[in-house]
């Protein structure tokens, strides 16, 4: 089910239908739906990522091909956008694992540049 602002109702990223690919950050825009992060998070995300550790695709709509959203996914356990995950990405200067799901008629939050993300704490 479809509903910006609702969410997605999926068990698994598995369920999600869409192209894995991946995103060079630093020149593709990529926007989130949230402003903040929480510092730790990111750090542990940057740690495993420096380990060899690779984390499941964020979903995300296409715009065009230097412009995505981050998709606003729900599943029984969590609300999933990826926020954290892209951040440690970015500022590791990887590629971004993506799952690209479809491509938005309009934008459903306000959205904020991941480059942009400030530390909440």
């Amino acid at each position: 089910m479809v509903g910006f602002g609702r969410g997605y109702d999926y068990e698994t990223m598995d369920d999600v239908k869409g192209t894995l690919s991946s995103l060079d950050l630093e020149v593709t825009q990529l926007m989130g739906f949230q402003e903040v992060v929480h510092r730790k998070k990111v750090d542990d995300f940057r740690k495993l990522l420096k380990k060899g550790v690779e984390f499941s695709p964020v979903g995300v709509f296409e715009v065009d091909s230097k412009s995505y959203y981050i998709a606003y996914l729900s599943f029984p356990d969590r609300i999933d956008g990826g926020h954290h995950r892209a951040f440690a990405y970015f500022l590791e200067k990887r590629p971004l694992p993506i799952k690209v799901i479809s491509s938005p008629h309009y934008a459903p939050f306000d959205y904020c540049p991941i480059k942009d993300l400030k530390y909440w704490i």
